[in-house]
């Protein structure tokens, strides 16, 4: 499959406003709850909240007045007992946004969320 099958592939035709909308693998859910990552290159840990969380990624932002850049560095974050790993995809004012290296199962799924205020 050549590069432009794949990215055709990741988005759906154009829409009535002409425009081509982003298909995502996994549904995301709103939530909230107190986590912890860990710069595993340095050891470095993290406190702070996931705000978003879906089978293949969350967003989570740290308990800091500042985010500084970090794209590309592999992380481990815990998700209500449940440790995951990862790699941070980018940075925005409002957290991290990590891809997980192995998507969650549901099971995982309902751990991560089970003491998490859903929103």
């Amino acid at each position: 499959m050549n590069l432009l099958n794949r990215i055709s592939k990741k988005f759906r035709p154009k829409s009535a406003s002409g425009k081509q909308e982003f298909i995502r693998k996994y549904e995301r859910i709103d939530c909230s709850f107190v986590s912890q990552m860990v710069f595993l290159d340095t050891s470095a840990k993290l406190d702070g909240i996931v705000n978003e969380i879906s089978q293949g990624g969350a967003i989570f932002r740290p308990a800091q007045s500042y985010i500084l850049q970090r794209q590309g560095e592999t992380i481990g974050l815990e998700l209500n007992g449940i440790s995951v790993s990862g790699t941070i995809i980018t940075t925005r004012s409002f957290g991290y946004a990590i891809k997980f290296f192995k998507d969650l199962s549901q099971e995982e799924m309902d751990q991560a969320l089970a003491n998490a205020m859903v929103i």
